[in-house]
């Protein structure tokens, strides 16, 4: 791609954020600037409080454009913009006045992943048979690569400075300021990426290759250490340790985001896999819900414990539409 037509896709992406998610990218700039007083000391107890706050506003500016656009509400930019601006404020004047507890914070997490479905659900909507997800992640990772590239380039050249030419203060808060800009930058690039009516949802060979073909095959080696692992508790009959439930979230993670990937994929194992892949996991469900088992009946259940349970009954979700091949949207409806 020729530098010309890296900053016009650039240019034309931010315009699309600005024009689309107004009050997502305001609410950004407002998060951006939160973490820059965290930076320079400014704020340092009411800055959960006012993240979470802002997580929240920023995925219902999303979601209320993005019906909008589907013909399931009709609120207009104005009103969406507001509706999402206020939520935002009062949600942290509500937590300005509790206590943030592991449960609470849980809780709200709960919140930003239900918003979080409902964003993909609307992704998928009236196009279930395009490559939504693939095009996300094709994005994200052209976005990521382009900010990274920037942000690295920029950082050399303040340290350059710093060293050859002045000494200013404090150059670690200023590299930090200039990372903190630069995920300004990748999230607005990003909401330009986000597709419309209009927008050719397709798939590069690129990505195909480096994540359908190479990814997918390293994930079968860890499905095939998890299962080396299971026979070993077989053999030995020595109980499964504390950190399988890493491991066996990671492989239900990725069933779900390589499902997710292949769905328009022609390849034959990567159609068996969307087809038939669900299966395979069924062991590591087992011997992880097992390991749960032992943790909570010895140490009770936390907070971790509890979101791998939640990832296992979304995991489940996916493996039941792989058997009854329905479009996946109900998936991220009954997830939220």
């Amino acid at each position: 791609m020729k530098i010309r037509e890296f900053l016009s896709n650039t240019r034309n992406s931010v315009i699309r954020s600005l024009q689309r998610f107004p009050a997502a990218v305001f609410l950004a700039a407002v998060f951006s600037l939160v973490n820059t007083l965290l930076i320079h000391d400014v704020i340092d107890e009411e800055y959960p409080r006012a993240v979470l706050a802002l997580i929240v506003g920023i995925e219902l500016a999303v979601i209320t454009v993005m019906t909008d656009e589907k013909g399931i509400t009709h609120l207009g930019r104005i009103i969406s913009s507001a509706v999402s601006i206020i939520v935002s404020a009062v949600t942290y004047i509500v937590l300005s006045h509790v206590e943030i507890t592991g449960h609470l914070a849980l809780a709200l997490s709960g919140v930003i992943l239900a918003l979080g479905m409902l964003f993909v659900y609307l992704l998928y909507r009236n196009d279930e048979d395009k490559p939504v997800f693939g095009y996300m992640v094709q994005s994200g990772v052209y976005c990521g690569l382009a900010v990274l590239v920037a942000n690295v380039g920029l950082m050399i050249s303040i340290m350059a400075f710093y060293f050859l030419i002045y000494e200013f203060r404090e150059l670690d808060r200023v590299l930090f300021d200039l990372t903190n800009v630069m995920f300004l930058v990748y999230f607005v690039m990003m909401c330009g990426y986000v597709p419309d009516k209009d927008t050719d949802i397709r798939l590069s060979r690129t990505y195909s290759t480096v994540f359908n073909k190479i990814g997918f095959t390293v994930y079968l080696s860890l499905i095939a250490i998890l299962y080396i692992y299971i026979i070993k508790i077989i053999l030995t009959w020595q109980l499964p340790v504390g950190r399988l439930n890493w491991f066996g979230s990671l492989a239900l993670l990725f069933y779900v985001l390589f499902y997710l990937s292949m769905q328009t994929e022609e390849g034959k194992p990567q159609q068996m896999f969307v087809r038939y892949g669900g299966f395979m996991l069924l062991p590591v469900l087992a011997i992880q819900l097992f390991a749960i088992y032992i943790r909570v009946s010895a140490y009770g259940l936390t907070e971790a414990r509890y979101a791998s349970l939640v990832l296992i009954v979304f995991a489940v979700l996916f493996i039941i539409n792989s058997v009854i091949r329905r479009k996946v949207t109900w998936i991220f409806i009954a997830g939220a």
